[in-house]
């Protein structure tokens, strides 16, 4: 072949194919290249699960003191990871039973909290009483009052 002959026709078609598959592997490489930098599919890193909520729980605590007697305290109760915002109601029971309690109500703030001394109180002599307070279905108890 000189230089002024045309090129065989399986020249040109070949050289047609080569260029075409290079193009298409030099786009293909330059779009992993750049997803793999800005995290595109396929290389996203996966999201975080979300996060669950706490659970929901009572606690109940001796409060202040009383003028009844010895080992006499008005009854604390704090409620965690319950909405925000939501009125739950409260009762309250002993080792000697749920007579003399009065439900009481408490709301939630905005991290799903309260905290509360009740008026309900306590009386327990021997130190071996407990009490419970169960708000919305969860129940808290604190043992040897």
């Amino acid at each position: 072949m000189t230089s002024g002959e045309p090129a065989p026709s399986w020249i040109t078609k070949t050289s047609t194919l080569v260029t075409a598959a290079c193009t298409l592997a030099a786009t293909a490489i330059g779009y992993f290249t750049l997803a793999a930098a800005v995290k595109w599919p396929p290389f996203q890193e996966d999201a975080a699960p979300p996060a669950q909520p706490a659970p929901r729980a009572v606690n109940v605590y001796k409060g202040n003191g009383c003028t009844d007697g010895n080992n006499c305290a008005h009854i604390g109760v704090e409620i965690t990871g319950f909405a925000p915002g939501v009125e739950v109601i409260c009762h309250y029971e002993s080792s000697v039973g749920k007579v003399g309690f009065t439900a009481e109500i408490l709301q939630a703030g905005a991290d799903g909290r309260a905290r509360k001394e009740s008026t309900n109180r306590f009386w327990d002599p021997s130190g071996d009483g407990w009490v419970a307070v169960t708000c919305d279905n969860v129940r808290g108890v604190l043992q040897n009052w």
